[in-house]
């Protein structure tokens, strides 16, 4: 990569917009070059597992369907879904807290890959608030690499800073 590349200032950057800009530069990341060395501060290595292998504690992948959206309402706007395996016919529950616009997401019969931490809440397991796709694994999953954790503010999580840095990494 040339000098001039690194030295390009990050608001230059395809997808990053204003408000973007003024996150990274909180966490004084104002060029190229500083956005490539604001490393990651651990990686997590997520396991693609069946429903029936889960165990407490698991950083797992999970795929399946959602059968059952009960768009409970639990103090406030919390929802609570079931994630049906097709392999196992067995279920996970999944749980998002403060997060109305999984309701529009989460519909009954729609295919997800789900990751997190696993938990238990009432001898039954569970994820909260897990990430998801609807278009299958994670490319860092697939290339059988972590999913990168990067310092990061509540106004630019972690996984918006990976984003920015593989678009980058993919276009040059």
């Amino acid at each position: 990569m040339d000098k001039e590349l690194l030295d390009k200032s990050v608001q230059y950057l395809k997808g990053v917009g204003p408000a973007n800009t003024k996150h990274l530069h909180k966490l004084c990341i104002q060029t190229v070059r500083d956005l490539l060395m604001h490393y990651p501060r651990e990686y997590v290595w997520a396991v693609h597992k069946r429903v029936n292998e889960l165990e407490v504690g698991d950083f797992a992948v999970v795929q399946g369907t959602i059968h059952k959206n009960l768009k409970a309402e639990v103090r406030g706007q919390n929802g609570i879904y079931y994630l049906k395996d097709a392999e196992t016919a067995m279920h996970l529950s999944v749980l998002w807290f403060a997060c109305a616009w999984v309701g529009k997401l989460m519909t009954e019969g729609r295919k997800v890959t789900l990751w997190g931490k696993v938990t238990e809440f009432r001898d039954k397991l569970q994820l909260v608030n897990p990430k998801h796709s609807f278009h299958g694994l994670p490319r860092s999953i697939l290339s059988g690499g972590g999913i990168p954790i990067y310092p990061a503010t509540k106004d630019l999580p972690s996984d918006t800073i990976a984003k920015i840095v593989h678009r980058f990494l993919d276009d040059h």
